[in-house]
């Protein structure tokens, strides 16, 4: 009988581990995202914001840069009309107005998430959204992938 209630035991732990296993997840990578949209500042002058890291091409000089918490982006994107890409946009947006930030262009960056089961691995990371002013600037596009 304890041989029985031995392996009871041991196949218990092993599906645990197991569904350990099979939940770790990690959400859309957010280098895949091409997508370039332009948006108008307070100034009047027009920026493009995107998905996509600035390239030696474009000759950027960065502005500056602020920092989000990616799981608090996430949780107002789902009250948000556009999601939580289009909270980040704005968010960034308006964060160049406050400040005053003569950028053409607005690079986002959310970091990719990873989570074993219900637990987060990288807690501490953080979504950025850094301003540069480039001589030349990507192309718009629409696609998000």
């Amino acid at each position: 009988m304890s041989k029985l209630i031995k392996c009871f035991f041991i196949l218990v732990a092993i599906s645990f581990l197991a569904g350990c296993v099979a939940s770790f997840s990690e959400s859309a990578n957010t280098a895949k995202i091409k997508r370039v949209a332009e948006v108008k500042l307070a100034s009047g002058k027009t920026a493009k914001v995107g998905w996509k890291q600035p390239q030696a091409s474009w000759q950027c000089e960065q502005m500056g840069e602020q920092s989000y918490s990616p799981r608090e982006l996430s949780m107002e994107g789902q009250f948000h009309f556009s999601g939580t890409y289009g909270l980040f946009q704005s968010k960034a947006v308006d964060y160049a107005n406050e400040k005053k930030i003569d950028a053409n262009y607005i690079w986002l960056f959310i970091p990719t998430q990873h989570s074993l089961g219900d637990i987060d691995l990288n807690l501490h990371s953080k979504a950025t959204a850094t301003y540069y002013r480039c001589k030349h600037t990507p192309a718009l596009n629409d696609r998000m992938i």
